[in-house]
């Protein structure tokens, strides 16, 4: 635990509501869920980690969703209350934080509300270099830099 090796005692009290409330619901997992959950999670790794041999990039969206309401999401809002609409929300990324694979998210449009979307793409351990030149190329055709959104406050 990161409080034993700095040496400094973290209690609840001390952190964000959310936190606290996710380590508690970490506390309510036995050890065989834990294990077994653990084990399921290294097969999903591994089927995926296999399938990136077999292709270049992996291209899904960044999120599901447009932008979810301020409220939704945020440290005073406990986890369970959260849990659902965040994996939700986010289903795409998990795989890779799990697998340690590289991503990158770039910018490629707006939704009919005028929002941004993004396109996360991925690649297999040690694949930084094909993100990059992947990024260039799509940065040279989108030209994200010429695009601002219906209400802007920056330089015109």
């Amino acid at each position: 635990m990161l409080s034993q090796q700095i040496g400094i005692a973290v209690e609840a009290k001390d952190l964000e509501y959310r936190s606290a409330t996710l380590i508690a619901a970490g506390e309510a997992i036995d050890d065989d869920r834990f294990a077994a959950a653990w084990v399921s999670m290294e097969g999903v790794v591994a089927a995926y980690l296999e399938r990136l041999e077999q292709i270049d990039i992996w291209m899904t969206p960044t999120v599901s969703t447009e932008i979810p309401r301020i409220g939704t999401f945020g440290p005073a809002v406990a986890w369970p209350d959260q849990k659902d609409q965040l994996i939700d929300y986010a289903g795409y990324c998990w795989i890779d934080n799990f697998a340690g694979t590289p991503a990158i998210t770039l910018p490629m449009g707006f939704s009919d509300d005028g929002l941004p979307v993004g396109i996360q793409f991925a690649t297999r351990p040690g694949g930084e270099a094909l993100l990059l030149a992947l990024a260039y190329q799509l940065e040279e055709v989108v030209q994200w830099w010429r695009h601002t959104p219906p209400i802007w406050v920056g330089d015109s």
